[in-house]
């Protein structure tokens, strides 16, 4: 054991059926230490955390084996994607004004909007981090993955130093915020050829119940990990409609740049 942790080992089969050791050129670095506390309980850093809830953890299968009321509740076992599309309100239902035969109007309900995610400690200058995995958000109106981002192995993304930010891909469709909602992930740092030297970034469920949150408020909470911290931004809106914005650009005489505030 170095000050740079331990090298690790893989197994592989000789011709006549032994086993050895292959030990990686790779050294993995000391995993992160829990932050310091304030007598008040406020991390020193000043950065709320979220609660990482324990034994949930995807590498050793234990999410998926969890039979406890949450897992029922948000359908942990299953991996699949959320099959409700954008525009899911379009239709009536029970409770538009003045009722679903004559529709004027769609009614309201809380929900979560997720701004960015940002790696908390962006690398050095010159250093590159390769982020992929998957984080997704479980809500009570469809508990399968709504994903916010979603990368596999062999196409990270790659964090920039100058502003740790990490690319989202979703979400799919709006979320709804009914008391709370379960934002689920499993991240990981690409490291080299194997998988092996990868580093687990984060991994496990935060269960986000903040049930007197003010409106429109934005907050900030880092989700603490064995090699690294991820920053989620969002807010909770109450009285919320989710919206499709549409648009077309009309003519184009070179490259540009677009972005989009809409009140």
């Amino acid at each position: 054991m170095s000050c740079n942790g331990p090298l690790i080992e893989d197994k592989e089969m000789t011709k006549n059926g032994g086993t050895h050791s292959v030990t990686s050129s790779t050294p993995m670095p000391p995993r992160r230490g829990s932050v310091a506390l304030l007598p008040n309980g406020i991390p020193v850093d000043g950065v709320p955390r979220a609660d990482v809830l324990e034994f949930y953890t995807h590498g050793d299968g234990a999410i998926y084996r969890s039979t406890d009321s949450l897992a029922k509740l948000y359908f942990l076992y299953d991996t699949s994607e959320t099959e409700l599309e954008p525009m899911m309100r379009s239709e009536p239902t029970e409770y538009c004004s003045p009722n679903w035969r004559c529709c004027q109007t769609h009614g309201p309900s809380t929900m979560m909007q997720i701004f960015s995610l940002k790696l908390a400690y962006p690398p050095p200058a010159g250093d590159q981090v390769q982020v992929y995995g998957f984080m997704a958000v479980r809500d009570t109106l469809d508990p399968l993955r709504n994903y916010v981002f979603n990368r596999s192995r062999d196409d990270p993304f790659l964090v920039k130093q100058e502003d740790g930010l990490i690319q989202m891909s979703g979400p799919k469709r709006g979320i709804r915020w009914h008391d709370m909602a379960l934002v689920e992930f499993d991240m990981w740092i690409k490291r080299g050829d194997n998988k092996e030297d990868d580093l687990q970034l984060i991994d496990g469920p935060v269960w986000f119940n903040d049930r007197t949150s003010t409106h429109a408020r934005v907050a900030t909470k880092r989700i603490d990990g064995d090699y690294g911290s991820v920053d989620i931004c969002y807010a909770l809106l109450h009285s919320a409609m989710e919206a499709t914005v549409h648009i077309d650009v009309a003519e184009l005489l070179s490259g540009f740049s677009l972005s989009g505030t809409a009140i």
